[in-house]
């Protein structure tokens, strides 16, 4: 067993993630799966209802996201990213208390964790908008866990752009999700922590 642990921009702060876990969407979203759980109980299909009800949830998030997605290219998105996260010693400490938690949670479970961070479009090739995957590498590689650099294999790409979903979205695309994924394979392999 292995678990693998894939950061964005508004996983390492922890007055983001506060927020939006006591935010309305969020608030929505688990009213949303307790009743679920009441219907799928007096349901004929337990099993189908369910994925009814997650591909209903993830077509309206698409949709909600599309809609408020301001950033057709990197270069827009990059006028919106912050500049060197890692300097903040507040937001570098509340990542390390993230950190810690996970370091917790693997001590707990007694599975190894690759850590890895996805880098916003926008801040590949530009070191000052690269603060927090800075910031995420050090403590991770500090409490010992394996880290996959996204952002060094991203930049080293022939195609980067092609890497998201840019102008539609600003998420990975198939292909970056595919370059993500042979990477971790790599890791895992090399590292041998799945056994044969």
């Amino acid at each position: 067993k292995i678990g693998v642990a894939e950061f964005f921009i508004d996983d390492v702060t922890k007055t983001s993630l506060k927020k939006f876990l006591n935010g309305e969407k969020a608030t929505r979203l688990r009213e949303e799966e307790a009743a679920v759980s009441r219907l799928q109980k007096s349901s004929w299909s337990p099993r189908l209802y369910h994925y009814w009800f997650n591909y209903r949830k993830i077509r309206r998030a698409a949709k909600e996201h599309l809609r408020r997605n301001p950033y057709p290219d990197f270069e827009s998105e990059r006028k919106a990213l912050r500049r060197d996260f890692d300097n903040n010693k507040e937001d570098v400490a509340g990542l390390e208390g993230i950190v810690a938690e996970w370091r917790r949670a693997r001590e707990k479970i007694g599975v190894p964790i690759v850590m890895t961070y996805v880098p916003a479009g926008g801040s590949l090739g530009s070191p000052r908008h690269q603060g927090e995957f800075r910031a995420f590498r050090r403590i991770t590689r500090a409490r010992g866990f394996p880290f996959l650099d996204v952002v060094g294999l991203f930049e080293k790409h022939p195609a980067p752009r092609s890497l998201y979903l840019h102008p539609r979205d600003g998420h990975m695309s198939a292909e970056g999700h595919r370059v993500v994924g042979e990477a971790l394979a790599k890791l895992i392999l090399k590292g041998g922590w799945l056994k044969k």
